[in-house]
């Protein structure tokens, strides 16, 4: 299991990614018990549900993915996961810039 720095502490990093295998979508998707990050489509489309049913939730935004979508939801939010794809692609960068000083995420 991967470890991270939380709190000053080195913990084990439960929190898995869920990724649509080829021929899934995001309403069709089985979606795990606890501590996931979910693709933006996942939870655009089943935000309601997964909120019901679940304590630690996360969403994975992709590089081409603003947090914009997210302004109403992050509260909710234990996570936001942002991918970089490659180290000189900015647009990350920018995703994470805006979820703090605009949106206020502290995460």
């Amino acid at each position: 299991m991967p470890r991270i720095i939380r709190n000053e502490q080195i913990v084990d990093d439960n929190w898995q990614v869920l990724t649509l295998a080829e021929g899934e979508t995001p309403a069709s998707v089985a979606l795990p018990a606890e501590a996931v990050l979910l693709p933006l489509s996942v939870w655009l489309a089943r935000r309601d549900e997964v909120v019901a049913a679940h304590r630690q939730l996360g969403v994975w935004l992709d590089s081409d993915q603003g947090p914009e979508e997210l302004a109403d939801d992050i509260d909710r939010l234990a996570v936001i996961g942002v991918n970089f794809p490659k180290f000189t692609d900015g647009r990350s960068y920018s995703s994470a810039r805006l979820l703090r000083e605009r949106y206020g995420y502290g995460g």
